[in-house]
């Protein structure tokens, strides 16, 4: 009896690899938001190869414990409730590590909503208090300079997936109506909700950050005050797969009426669209951010060219294409025809395409943590090639 064809090795598992590699070898050095940004994505590897897993524990969970919590702002702890959330889940982690990882998650969890959340009570934001009721913010020290002290997507999208990965269903359901409101906010050019062209429904993307406060001491009747920090074109492509992440937590946890399920998942596909038209390349491999923001010379420039802000926002790729994987694996056939799709296919062989050009050069965290998060998302989503018709 002959013996079955072999399959052909994946060439996107065998890049991500070793990029895998090189990032567990590097996370020492990886800043603590990003320690645990790298660890949910060497998770969707270990899905692939669990051969690692042990390795990975150890050396996350040392690296954990390096660092003083008290100097961390509150949307770093979000990051480690969703990674170690997961991995308490993992079979390939023992349940030593699980432990562990348990008790990393309820520290953060306890620290993210004991704090952010409350930050409005502080003496320094009494003129700086929400348009929204509700939300969190980033920190409790306002320097907007720095971005500190203000409510932006990332925090409050990190928030409402950490409630629900912790069951905390009040404040999950507090953050929900936060978020729901800024996107339906009206006039829509001040909403965290920009239709970035024309369709029906049109293609979408959300906002970096909330764009006004409102001040007390201010001599109007409204008493808002706009960020001068906001713009209406400044797009993190890491927002775009945490609110589709949230959006299907959501879902599959509240099972809520047809109207309210049908209406949140066109904005999932509504996302989706908006990503494959702005936060592209010429060459439709994704970016980490819109670059074309259409500011002037007076805008505040979004995010910063240098330093360690620009170096945040640089993992927004990463984030994006883990938040699709995760998409593809928990939306059903519905997102998975979108994602099937000629265009959304094409950013993601470009982009994987893209990550292979920097095999055993791209070194730092961020670029390493992409590569591996598109890799692994091309592994398991890119379609193979139909023959063509006779």
């Amino acid at each position: 009896m002959s013996n079955p064809p072999q399959q052909a090795p994946n060439p996107y598992q065998q890049a991500a690899a070793l990029q895998f590699k090189a990032l567990l070898t590097n996370i020492n050095e990886a800043d603590f938001w990003k320690t645990a940004n790298a660890f949910d994505t060497m998770i969707d590897f270990l899905e692939l190869d669990s051969t690692s897993a042990n390795a990975v524990a150890e050396k996350v969970a040392n690296h954990y414990n390096s660092f003083n919590l008290d100097d961390q702002w509150y949307d770093d702890f979000g990051w480690w409730v969703v990674a170690t959330h997961r991995a308490v889940g993992m079979s390939f982690f023992s349940n030593v590590d699980k432990a562990k990882f348990e008790g990393i998650r309820n520290e953060c969890w306890a620290r993210f909503t004991n704090k952010a959340p409350k930050v409005g009570e502080l003496p320094d934001f009494k003129n700086y208090q929400p348009v929204v009721p509700g939300g969190v913010w980033n920190s409790g020290i306002r320097d907007p300079d720095e971005f500190m002290g203000i409510q932006n997507t990332v925090t409050n999208a990190l928030y409402w997936i950490a409630a629900q990965c912790m069951g905390d269903k009040a404040e999950a359901k507090n953050e929900y109506i936060f978020l729901i409101e800024w996107l339906n906010m009206q006039p829509a050019e001040l909403s965290l909700w920009w239709n970035v062209a024309q369709g029906s429904p049109p293609p979408t993307l959300v906002r970096e950050r909330v764009s006004q406060w409102v001040n007390p001491s201010l001599n109007t009747e409204e008493k808002k005050e706009r960020d001068p920090k906001f713009q209406a074109k400044g797009v993190w492509t890491g927002d775009q797969g945490l609110i589709i992440r949230g959006i299907l937590d959501y879902l599959a946890l509240n099972k809520p009426d047809t109207n309210t399920q049908e209406g949140l998942m066109a904005r999932v596909k509504q996302i989706l669209a908006g990503v494959q038209i702005l936060l592209v390349d010429d060459k439709f491999a994704l970016l980490n951010w819109n670059e074309d923001k259409g500011y002037d010379k007076n805008d505040y420039q979004w995010p910063p060219p240098v330093g360690a802000l620009w170096n945040d926002y640089s993992t927004g790729k990463g984030v994006f294409w883990r938040n699709a994987l995760y998409a593809w694996n928990n939306g059903g056939l519905e997102l998975q025809d979108v994602m099937e799709g000629k265009n959304f296919q094409l950013i993601l062989t470009s982009s994987a395409v893209d990550a292979m050009k920097g095999l055993g050069f791209n070194s730092s965290i961020p670029n390493l943590t992409n590569d591996v998060a598109v890799l692994v998302a091309a592994a398991k989503m890119v379609q193979p090639k139909k023959p063509a018709a006779l």
